[in-house]
């Protein structure tokens, strides 16, 4: 996951930081461990709403909904509560890189650091998209499995695009960093 992958380049970052000196990168190298100890927390989280997610908006419940609404709905919530907490947690860590970004010696760490926060911001993103689908259970508007998987679709188009600009981003920020 790409969380995880994330949370590798930022140890190497931290391996990167620990070769010079000076205040500023300490103080960048403790935004960087808080970030990471966000992001391990998020991690926890997303591996327990993520794998409850392929159990219940499976091909075959979305193929009965209206008649299953209340039980997806049920569903749902409990899991937005989750994205919720994955949604704060990502942000939170995402806010700790952008101040270790302004205490990076050169243009190109900068870069490279903005654009991993970056990444890190689109995920909260595709968390949100995640919301937005799950609570096309209580749009009382949508009468049919039709409409309710068209939209569905459409937001998990959205997802996979928001994905792949996280997974860019956090590629160039590597390569900005040399790592």
């Amino acid at each position: 996951m790409v969380r995880i992958r994330l949370m590798l380049v930022i140890f190497l970052m931290l391996d990167l930081a620990a070769c010079k000196s000076g205040s500023g990168v300490l103080r960048a190298k403790a935004l960087i461990g808080e970030a990471n100890n966000l992001l391990e927390q998020q991690s926890r989280v997303t591996n327990e709403w993520s794998g409850e997610y392929g159990k219940v908006f499976t091909p075959q419940n979305r193929a009965q909904f209206p008649s299953n609404r209340t039980w997806l709905r049920g569903q749902a919530e409990r899991l937005i509560t989750l994205l919720d907490q994955s949604s704060r947690l990502g942000t939170e860590a995402a806010e700790k890189y952008e101040q270790a970004t302004g205490l990076a010696s050169n243009d190109e760490e900068r870069r490279g650091m903005a654009l991993i926060a970056s990444s890190v911001r689109k995920d909260v993103e595709v968390s949100q998209l995640l919301k937005s689908q799950m609570r096309l259970t209580s749009d009382e508007q949508i009468n049919d499995e039709k409409t309710f998987n068209e939209k569905f679709r459409n937001l998990t188009e959205l997802i996979k695009q928001k994905e792949k600009e996280s997974q860019d981003q956090l590629n160039e920020g590597k390569r900005l960093l040399r790592i």
